[in-house]
């Protein structure tokens, strides 16, 4: 009986000594976690230091610079399949629509009679460049595909007025949603009045402020490029090609909009399209679409409240940025000069994306309205 006990006490003492062991194990695995926890915030903290020093880029210039040289390698590879032609609309019969090489003979006529869905945009970037055919043959020419697809068509009609907005409503939807969620679930358990539905009411109430002056900022991009680099320019363009008519022409070839070119017979006025045009469409996709999308997906990524919130508003600014790409790729292979495109985005990145740019990096602090802390609120 008494040996039975030794043994009880030492089983104890050994649970014990045990328990003491696992304790001090576990208060130093605690403490190494918090020592850990503590360097990394430190390091954090010593990098975010660092880089406000050194006037580091934020985000807003690292997109910016990515989507400057996907416009780069876009208007690239449309510049080698341009090889010097531009499309302008004529008549045949037979054809849907029909479209002729001004710089080349009737030999260019394309006869498109099916709008075709096969193109891509990777076929764009990574096929070849067809020659035209004549024929019934649209749905295997890339002509025939960008002239007749309904993707451009949309985008360059009225509906450029409001699909750069999108991306913008959809973020402003998720954000209200979570905020009416989440002030839901305070008021259940009874808890709206403390300090930190205090502090979400302030953050939400910032990030409808930043999302209002984006509207506007949106709408003045908007309102810019229709107002002064469409209707101001074409007139400008007008007046200089009235003025001096023969240093206005376009490339390589006669300024004067008469009746003397091979293909006036095929166009339904008689006319020629010798005059020089600044690739409006061009501008359009790169200073309307892509230069609005690109700032609201740096708003996106500091005002996203879940995961679904993030991936929805990142699809439709990557959808509707690869459309207007499509659009743009279409506008410098086919319906310009290089000179007309080199124009268009020359202008587009003058007037629109180089500012936009700027004020998403935080360049222009010093500027109270166009710090970026002014349009969004995180």
């Amino acid at each position: 009986m008494l040996l039975h006990l030794l043994r009880g006490g030492e089983a104890v003492e050994s649970q014990i000594d045990g328990s003491i062991s696992a304790i001090i194990m576990s208060k130093h695995h605690f403490q190494t976690h918090t020592a850990v926890a503590q360097t990394l915030k430190s390091l954090k903290n010593g990098v975010r230091g660092l880089a406000l020093r050194l006037n580091a880029p934020s985000e807003g210039f690292y997109l910016f610079t990515l989507e400057l040289l996907t416009i780069a390698l876009v208007f690239s590879k449309a510049l080698h399949h341009n090889a010097g032609k531009k499309y302008v609309r004529v008549v045949q019969p037979g054809c849907h629509v029909a479209w002729a090489d001004m710089n080349g003979d009737h030999s260019t006529v394309a006869c498109c009679s099916l709008p075709s869905s096969s193109t891509t945009f990777l076929s764009f970037l990574l096929g070849g460049d067809d020659p035209p055919s004549e024929g019934k043959d649209g749905w295997k020419n890339p002509l025939c595909a960008a002239a007749t697809s309904p993707r451009t068509k949309h985008l360059t009609s009225g509906l450029a007025l409001v699909l750069p907005f999108l991306t913008w409503f959809l973020n402003c939807l998720f954000s209200a949603v979570a905020g009416w969620w989440g002030e839901g679930g305070r008021r259940e358990k009874g808890g709206g009045k403390d300090e930190e539905g205090k502090e979400g009411r302030r953050r939400r109430d910032a990030i409808w402020t930043g999302q209002r002056r984006r509207l506007g900022l949106y709408a003045a991009v908007i309102m810019f490029r229709t107002t002064v680099l469409l209707m101001l320019l074409n007139r400008v363009q007008a007046w200089v090609q009235g003025v001096m008519p023969e240093e206005s022409g376009r490339e390589g070839g006669r300024a004067e909009e008469g009746d003397t070119c091979w293909y006036s017979a095929l166009r339904h006025d008689r006319r020629c399209r010798e005059r020089f045009d600044f690739a409006d469409h061009g501008v359009l996709f790169i200073s309307q679409y892509l230069a609005i999308q690109t700032f609201e997906t740096v708003a996106i990524l500091r005002e996203a409240r879940s995961l679904l919130h993030l991936v929805t508003c990142l699809t439709s600014a990557c959808l509707i940025s690869l459309l207007s790409l499509v659009g743009f790729y279409d506008t410098v292979t086919y319906f310009h000069t290089r000179t007309e495109s080199l124009m268009g985005v020359l202008i587009s990145l003058v007037t629109v994306q180089l500012p936009l740019m700027l004020v998403a990096s935080g360049r222009l602090r010093q500027h109270r309205y166009l710090r970026i802390s002014h349009f969004i609120k995180a």
